[in-house]
């Protein structure tokens, strides 16, 4: 009897059971890993473009036979709001578009200028996109964006806007900001927050005597009090990487009158900002950082190369703060400190100063900037230098 009953629950039981009914394939589904926001100014439509990944070629094959590149599926939508685009794309494709493998959100200036409000309202309300997927502005085509491989043909997974975190080696100056990331700076009612924007260049590699044509992140749009500010390209603010709180790598060359050259790889470590005088904004930048000196043609000491580039890194923070001026801008967000610990004297300022340009160029009065040089070549070059003559910076 008892067998029995086991044996009635066990057939019940299984009746209850959801099994894979309904579920679809990987080849079933449109898997769409970028989106693209465009504004057409004249019909006041929004252009949705989507690149989707083709899974025949994304892996590689063994064997000798090698592997065509890999073709570019780009879909697009319009509509008089970023949800009907996406509705309108939705309705012409087949397979299904499958959103939830979105890795970028990539927004054209144009759409910034006109709509970037609305869109950014669209975004938090949809349950297409996670908030960490990233963002990105672009002067560029979109079109030219997503037809643009990487390196060797390898399709668009392994691009910037996909893959924009370097392991090692040279680091991108502008650190890449999730939507989520975005918005917790966007809203804040004091301080800079910036999307990285993306262009096309050629010219650093070339494939069979052609040049071959790489996405690179080239500037940055800025936003600041949920206002949109303007765009700068990436020489003009090389400061703006001591601010962001990723450590990042870049390499400084020291140039003589004999055109010789000290080269130094320098890692940014950490970022003070002591306010002044509470009542009114005036800040101190305390800079500090690691070197590695990857070359030493001049012969310098550790003691001089210290000094230039310290000096070197002093002007490009002090640049970085003027071009921002420009834009009205705080994108080196000095005034998150003041706004946070000294609100009431945030408070009493803005008062009497309304607006949000609470910056002038006397409100940065000083930037002290220490790098610790931590290795050397003079090992390999004792031969040939005089290492011997030169003082260690841990003497004192």
């Amino acid at each position: 009897m008892k067998v029995r009953s086991v044996g009635v629950i066990i057939v019940i039981s299984s009746l209850l059971l959801t099994g894979c009914y309904g579920q679809k394939n990987i080849q079933d589904l449109t898997y769409v890993i970028a989106f693209g926001i465009d504004y057409d100014q004249t019909k006041e439509e929004m252009i949705i473009k989507a690149l989707a990944l083709d899974f025949t070629n994304v892996a590689k094959q063994e064997g000798a036979k090698p592997i065509p590149p890999p073709p570019e599926w780009i879909g697009q939508g319009k509509g008089k709001t970023v949800e009907e685009a996406i509705a309108k794309l939705y309705e012409n494709s087949q397979p299904d578009l499958y959103l939830q493998h979105v890795k970028a959100i990539i927004i054209t200036e144009n759409a910034i200028t006109h709509k970037f409000k609305e869109i950014n309202e669209s975004l938090a309300r949809s349950n297409f996109f996670r908030f960490s997927v990233f963002m990105f502005s672009t002067t560029a085509s979109l079109d030219d964006i997503f037809k643009t491989k990487a390196l060797f043909f390898y399709p668009q997974t392994f691009a910037v806007y996909v893959k924009p975190r370097k392991e090692e080696g040279e680091s991108n100056m502008l650190s890449p900001k999730s939507y989520r990331e975005f918005l917790s700076e966007y809203f804040e009612p004091v301080g800079a927050t910036y999307l990285p924007s993306l262009g096309i260049y050629n010219n650093s590699w070339v494939q069979d005597n052609e040049k071959y044509p790489l996405v690179q992140i080239n500037g940055a749009h800025f936003f600041e009090n949920q206002n949109y500010q303007g765009h700068l390209p990436l020489n003009e603010i090389m400061g703006i990487r001591w601010e962001n709180q990723e450590k990042k790598k870049k390499t400084y060359i020291i140039e003589d009158p004999a055109h010789k050259r000290t080269v130094v790889r320098v890692t940014t470590s950490h970022l003070t900002i002591h306010t002044v005088n509470p009542t009114k904004p005036a800040f101190k930048l305390r800079v500090k950082g690691t070197a590695e000196i990857l070359e030493n043609v001049n012969n310098l000491s550790e003691k001089e190369i210290k000094k230039k580039i310290e000096k070197l890194i002093g002007e490009e923070i002090k640049k970085t703060y003027g071009k921002g001026l420009e834009i009205n801008s705080d994108i080196l967000r000095l005034g998150t400190n003041w706004f946070r610990f000294y609100n009431e004297d945030y408070l009493k300022f803005t008062r009497k100063h309304p607006g949000n340009d609470y910056l002038n160029k006397d409100s940065l009065q000083n930037i002290k900037v220490t790098i610790n040089i931590r290795t050397s070549d003079n090992y390999k070059s004792k031969t040939h230098s005089n290492v011997y003559d030169t003082k260690s910076i841990y003497e004192k």
